[in-house]
């Protein structure tokens, strides 16, 4: 009896009489009508079995796939320009601190046009943004904005197995006129003698003037600048 009334006092027990199991066992199960087409979601249409696990993935968890992939998606925001100008896109090759290449990726106008419905109507830009495709020493780039898209690529020297290649991108890139706007950077890594391994630069995003990110223009032995210009357009 007292270990019973012990098992009835403990946390979560439930007691079930003799009846209440045959009872169990008499019990038929109930059919539940299958959801019409009207009333599934829509990720169980395109994904019945829930493989894929849509509704629990955030835009970070994308994010992360497609940078495992080597795919990293940067988004400039210039500023909107109050005219049309010129804005060129700049790819600035520099080996050991020295500049050894330059070539313009681009010249469009800031201005474009669209339709809203059969109208023709104008607006200018501001933003841009870069998909980058890592390959080792080289990457891919598809540039965008919205009036062209454009593909381009960059190398750098590769020379030991160790060294590795990272994009970097700057903080504030509004638009200036006639001043050259930094983008991003792709760069090799680099010996730290102090510390005897292969580094890289230590901030998170590059700004003008700051000592992390000079530290790495120092430093490193090969660099892709890419960047834009802004210019009045000629009369």
């Amino acid at each position: 009896m007292k270990k019973l009334l012990f098992l009835l006092l403990m946390p979560g027990f439930i007691a079930h009489s003799q009846n209440d199991l045959n009872d169990n066992k008499n019990t038929t199960s109930v059919n539940i009508p299958p959801l019409t087409d009207n009333e599934r979601p829509q990720y169980l249409k395109e994904d019945p079995q829930n493989i894929y696990n849509s509704r629990d993935i955030t835009t970070l968890d994308l994010v992360e796939a497609l940078d495992l992939a080597g795919i990293q998606i940067y988004k400039f925001h210039t500023g909107k320009f109050d005219k049309d100008y010129h804005l060129y896109i700049l790819k600035d090759k520099y080996e050991n601190g020295k500049l050894t290449e330059q070539d313009t990726i681009a010249l469009m106008d800031t201005k474009y046009h669209y339709y809203s419905g059969d109208i023709l109507m104008y607006d200018h830009l501001d933003q841009m943004k870069i998909f980058t495709k890592a390959d080792g020493n080289k990457s891919f780039l598809d540039i965008r904005t919205y009036s062209m898209g454009l593909k381009t690529s960059v190398e750098l020297k590769k020379t030991s197995d160790s060294q590795f290649f990272m994009w970097k991108e700057y903080v504030n890139p509004s638009w200036e006129l006639n001043r050259k706007i930094p983008l991003m950077i792709f760069a090799s890594s680099w010996y730290d003698e102090k510390f005897k391994v292969k580094r890289f630069c230590g901030v998170a995003k590059l700004k003008e003037g700051d000592e992390g990110s000079e530290e790495l223009l120092r430093s490193s032995p090969g660099y892709v600048l890419i960047s834009y210009l802004v210019e009045n357009k000629p009369e």
